[in-house]
């Protein structure tokens, strides 16, 4: 069953006080794809008026998950991030962007896996732009989806 952008925002979002002060913000989420943005705030940036290398991981590992929940099947599921590599290429000065994507095969293989094993790793990779749509930094977060 797919889950709204609304709900997306609430999960991931307003129910963690950390990501809710970063000022992430779910504009999209919809099987196989979500938006998310995060502006360029004091309370994100290192002390040279970049965003913090630190936002950024939170960013993107924010924005893998919410892929994750709004494609795969979640009825007695969870999820989680097991682990995270970072690329950063350029510095980032203003408001950033992911636009991630899953294909249906990716998502039907994720939960035929789940459904035979239990669990599943599986790797979901993000790509953090600003507004024009160039690439700053690039990430790909270890999701794990497991029966509970």
């Amino acid at each position: 069953m797919a889950i709204s952008t609304e709900q997306v925002q609430s999960i991931m979002i307003d129910a963690n006080p950390y990501a809710a002060a970063a000022g992430i913000i779910v504009e999209l989420a919809e099987p196989g794809h979500v938006r998310l943005s995060m502006a360029h705030e004091p309370c994100v940036q290192n002390p040279f008026g970049a965003i913090h290398a630190g936002a950024l991981y939170t960013f993107g590992e924010t924005s893998a998950a919410s892929l994750v929940i709004s494609s795969v099947e979640l009825e007695g599921r969870m999820v989680l991030m097991k682990a995270g590599q970072i690329d950063y290429g350029k510095i980032v000065k203003e408001q950033i962007f992911i636009d991630a994507t899953m294909t249906a095969d990716e998502i039907q293989a994720v939960n035929d896996a789940v459904s035979e094993n239990g669990k599943h790793n599986f790797p979901v990779r993000v790509v953090m732009a600003i507004g024009d749509g160039t690439e700053m930094c690039s990430a790909t977060y270890t999701a794990h989806v497991r029966k509970v």
